[in-house]
Parts: structure tokens; C-alpha cells; sequence
């Protein structure tokens, strides 16, 4: 993962799956923090036992100095045993305030803003100009391979500094509309809707009943009301054949 020239040579085929800009931002706070962790010995793993017992007492310390100047507790489970702490809440929080994150984890200042920039670069819903996001993300592999050599390049953080400006070229819109914070901000609708609002015959039927109601409540959002165009200067209220479709659709599926 450290070898930028070969991965440079390497042919990358696997465009059309894109970028989890959401999860990116936890994958890549945690990366610095597993940095943090072996900073002392400076090794990818800690294989002997004197190792091991740095690597213990170096993550206290850490996770202590973090919650002590940021308020932030990482790397501790939630209750019932769902994950952990990092979060996308907590990890924009660390990446927002990067002198604070330095100081508690000892990762480099400049490594850390770079890492925000381009976190924020792969969420943003403007079109980008690809070479300079190129040369950027370059300059911070390079940085980073520089520093920290010993410790390999996780799966999302390589993704994020060699590919993402081919990702950006490769998308027809701009990469951030790609992201699946929109999904990922219904799962409490979708978890409702098959729950008490799907029929339990069959997994088709049931995943029919989801998205026709996810799809009836989309198009209410993006579609004018009638009243909303009757308030508008010269709005008339739509009487077409495709307003009775719709409003048909949607009565259908708000009466199951």
C-alpha cells in the first residue's frame, strides 16, 4: 500500500463502485488513531509481549489525552454491544479542531489537515477540478509515506489518496451527490416501513412494499403541491393526466 509507484502502474478497474465519502471519514479517523497507538515502537503490529504492553498503555494515554482536550471518547463500546464510539459525528469533530487532534495523538499537524481537506473535497456537491485534487492527494501520499512508512496505508485510506481524483473524472455528477448519507438517513423509515407497513408473504412482496412507499414519499418531497403552486404568481393547480397518476400512486400506498 506504500509503494506510490506501483500503485501508480497498477490499472484500477473498479471505478463504477465509487466512494463511501461517509464511512471514509471514520475509516481514516481511526487510521490516525491506530498511528497513535504504535507511535512509541513503530511497527504495523505488536508482536512481542514488552510491544503489546506499550501499545496497551500508549492507547490509554491516548484515549485519555482525547477526551481531556476534545471531549471526545473513541474506541469505547456502546452499550448492547452495536460498534463503538467512532462515529461520523466524532470523527468531523476530531478533524475540525487538527492542532487539538495532533497534540492528543501526536500524528503530524500537517498530515491531519490535509487528510480534512480532502475528506471534505470527496463530499462536496460542486463539480472539482481532477488534476489539482490530483496533485493534492499526491503530495499527501507522499507526505504520509514519508512519516509514517512503517505503518501500511489501510484499504479506504489508499482508495481516498490514489484514486479519488480518477473517482471524481469517472462520476457524471459531482462526487458528493454519490454519497450514501441519503440512505443512510432513512434506515428508521425503512426498518418502519417493513415492519408495519409491508406485506409478510414473501421477501418480494415485502421489499415492494418498501420501496413503493420510500418512492411515494421521494416523489411528495420533489413534487409541487397544489396549493404550493396555487400560492405562486400565475401557479395553477396540476390537473394533468401524470398529477392523477401520482396522486393515485400515492393514495394507494398511504391507505396499505
Amino acid at each position: 500500500m506504500n509503494s506510490l509507484e506501483r500503485a501508480r502502474l497498477r490499472p484500477v478497474t473498479n471505478l463504477e463502485y465509487g466512494i463511501s465519502s461517509l464511512h471514509c471519514w471514520i475509516r481514516v479517523f481511526e487510521a490516525i488513531l491506530r498511528i497513535s497507538y504504535r507511535l512509541p515502537f513503530k511497527k504495523w503490529t505488536a508482536r512481542t509481549p514488552e510491544q503489546k504492553k506499550v501499545k496497551e498503555v500508549t492507547t490509554a494515554q491516548v484515549q485519555r489525552r482525547v477526551f481531556t482536550t476534545m471531549s471526545l471518547g473513541v474506541d469505547q463500546p456502546c452499550p448492547g454491544g452495536s460498534g463503538n464510539s467512532n462515529d461520523g459525528n466524532t470523527a468531523r469533530t476530531a478533524f475540525q479542531q487538527p492542532e487539538l487532534f495532533s497534540a492528543a495523538t501526536g500524528v503530524d499537524v500537517e498530515l491531519i489537515r490535509r487528510l480534512h481537506v480532502i475528506l471534505q473535497a470527496v463530499r462536496c456537491c460542486l463539480p472539482l477540478c481532477g488534476e489539482k485534487l490530483s496533485a493534492f492527494c499526491s503530495e499527501t501520499a507522499e507526505l504520509y509515506v514519508r512519516l509514517y512508512s512503517w505503518y501500511p496505508m489501510t484499504p479506504t485510506l489508499h482508495r481516498l489518496l490514489m484514486h479519488s481524483a480518477a473517482l471524481v473524472e469517472h462520476c457524471l455528477l459531482p462526487i458528493g451527490m454519490m454519497s450514501e448519507e441519503a440512505s443512510e438517513a432513512r434506515h428508521r423509515d425503512v426498518r418502519l416501513y417493513r415492519l408495519q407497513r409491508a406485506r409478510r408473504d414473501s421477501r418480494l412482496n415485502t421489499m415492494a412494499d418498501v420501496f413503493g412507499r420510500l418512492s411515494v414519499f421521494r416523489s411528495s418531497a420533489a413534487t409541487p403541491s397544489s396549493a404550493a403552486l396555487a400560492r405562486q404568481p400565475g401557479g395553477t393547480p396540476d390537473h394533468t393526466a401524470a398529477g392523477h397518476c401520482w396522486l393515485r400512486r400515492r393514495r394507494f400506498w398511504l391507505s396499505r
